[in-house]
C-alpha cells in the first residue's frame, strides 16, 4: 500500500502575497507547493482527499476570514490540514482556527526558523497519523563470511523488483560497507550524513540522501572511510530518529546488520517485524548460533515468533543437517539455501543481485520463498518467468 502523496495548498485573496509566501515555503520543504487563490464568498475546497494528503496553508486577513468562519462550521475535509498564518493576534480568529482544526496559528511578522520547525512537526504528524506502518526485516550473521550481507541484498531486491512496495534497504555496517559493491552502485552520501543532521529532516529530504538502483531499490549505506565508526550515544539517539522518521513511509525496510551487537543493534532489533539470523554449516557457526538466540530471547527480551535462521551455503550430505541443527537451537523455524559458490561469486563480482544473473537457479529458488514468506505480496504482472510461476501458480 502506497501512502498517499503528501501536497502543500497556500491560499489567499491578494495573488502576489500567496506567490510570495509559497515561494517562501518550496524554499523551505522538499515538497511540492501550489498557488491557489480564492473569493471568500464562493470558496469551495475542491482537493481530491482520496489519492493525496494535502496542507492548506491558509493566509488569513479580512478577506479571507469569511473561510476560517465556514471552516469552523463544517470541518475540513479528511486528508486535509490547515495551517493558519494571520497578519495579527486575534483571540476570535485563533479561536475559529481551532474549531477548524488547524495544526497552528503563525503571526507575522514571520520567523524563518520557528516556520520551518513548524512546517517539518505538522508534515511528520500527517505523515506519522496514516495508516500505513513499515515492515522491518534484519539480517545478521552468526560471524563473518556467513554471507548475511548478500541475504539482505537479495531478499530487498526481489522485493523491490517484484512486488508494488516502495523497499528500502539500510547498511548498518559501519565499518565495512558492502551493499553498495553488491548493487553496484556508488552513493553521494553516507549513513553518517543523515544521523548528524536528521533531526532537521522531513522525510522528502531523508529521500534526497538516497541511492537507487534501477530495480527501483533505493539504499542507504556507509561510504568506506579512513577512520572507524565507535558508536556513542548521540548517535544511538539520531538513528532512534530516524527509524521514527521512516517507519510510515516505506512498505518493507530490509536492514543489514554487523555481526557485532551492540546498542545501535538493539534499536533496530526491537523495531523489527522479522529477525533473520544467517549462518553456515560449521560446528562454530551452530554454537554461535545458540548463544546468539539466546542473547536475542533472555537479554534483548525478543520473542521467538520473530526469529528465523537460514542456513547459508548448505550441502544435503553434511552431517550437519538441517534436522541436527534445529535440534541442537531447539529452534524450528529454519531454512537453507543451497551452497553454489561460483554462482554467488559471480554475482558479488559483478555487482548484479542473484535473480539478476541468475534467474532460474536453486539459490534464487530459495531466495525468493523466504522473501514471499516476509508478507510480501509479489506484483502478479511481474510474474513472467518460468521459476515464479513455479512459486506463485498461474494466473
Amino acid at each position: 500500500m502506497q501512502e498517499k502523496e503528501l501536497k502543500i495548498k497556500v491560499v489567499g485573496k491578494i495573488p502576489e502575497e500567496v506567490k510570495k509566501f509559497s515561494s517562501l515555503v518550496n524554499s523551505l520543504i522538499n515538497i511540492e507547493v501550489s498557488s491557489h487563490f480564492v473569493d471568500s464568498a464562493q470558496y469551495e475546497l475542491e482537493f481530491n482527499e482520496k489519492t493525496e494528503s494535502v496542507l492548506m496553508v491558509l493566509i488569513l486577513d479580512a478577506d479571507t476570514a469569511p473561510i476560517l468562519k465556514k471552516l469552523s462550521i463544517k470541518p475540513i475535509v479528511e486528508n486535509t490540514n490547515l495551517l493558519v498564518i494571520a497578519k495579527e493576534e486575534n483571540s476570535l480568529l485563533m479561536r475559529l482556527a481551532m474549531k477548524a482544526g488547524a495544526k497552528d496559528y503563525i503571526c507575522e511578522p514571520i520567523n524563518l526558523n520557528d516556520l520551518t520547525i513548524t512546517l517539518n512537526r505538522i508534515i511528520y504528524e500527517i505523515r506519522n497519523s496514516q495508516a500505513k506502518i513499515s515492515k522491518i526485516t534484519s539480517v545478521i550473521g552468526v560471524r563473518g563470511g556467513d554471507g548475511a550481507s548478500f541475504i539482505a541484498c537479495s531478499l530487498a531486491h526481489i522485493c523491490a523488483t517484484h512486488s508494488t512496495n516502495n523497499t528500502l534497504l539500510l547498511d548498518f555496517d559501519f565499518q565495512c560497507p558492502t551493499q553498495s559493491l553488491y548493487l553496484d552502485i556508488q552513493p553521494e552520501y553516507a549513513i553518517i550524513d543523515i544521523l548528524e543532521k536528521v533531526s532537521t529532516l522531513d522525510i522528502s529530504g531523508f529521500e534526497s540522501y538516497l541511492a537507487q538502483h534501477k530495480s527501483n531499490l533505493k539504499l542507504l549505506t556507509n561510504i568506506t572511510s579512513d577512520h572507524l565508526y565507535i558508536p556513542d550515544e548521540a548517535l544511538t539517539t539520531s538513528i532512534k530518529q530516524m527509524m521514527g522518521l521512516i517507519l510510515n513511509f516505506y512498505d518493507h525496510i530490509f536492514i543489514d546488520l554487523p555481526r557485532q551487537l551492540n546498542i545501535d543493534s538493539a534499536v533496530v532489533l526491537d523495531k523489527s517485524d522479522t529477525i533473520i539470523i544467517v549462518m553456515s554449516q560449521t560446528v562454530a557457526d551452530v554454537h554461535h548460533a545458540k548463544v546468539l538466540l539466546n542473547t536475542l530471547k533472555k537479554d534483548l527480551e525478543i520473542s521467538g515468533n520473530k526469529i528465523r535462521f537460514v542456513i547459508n551455503k548448505y550441502q544435503d550430505n553434511s552431517t550437519l543437517n538441517i534436522k541436527f541443527i534445529s535440534d541442537f537451537l531447539q529452534f524450528k523455524n529454519i531454512v537453507v539455501i543451497p551452497r553454489d559458490d561460483n554462482l554467488v561469486s559471480k554475482s558479488l563480482d559483478l555487482g548484479k543481485p542473484m535473480f539478476e544473473i541468475a534467474e532460474k537457479s536453486k539459490v534464487t529458488e530459495h531466495l525468493l520463498k523466504l522473501t514471499s514468506s516476509l508478507d510480501i505480496k509479489f506484483d502478479k504482472k511481474a510474474q513472467t518467468t518460468n521459476i515464479l510461476t513455479k512459486l506463485f501458480g498461474k494466473n
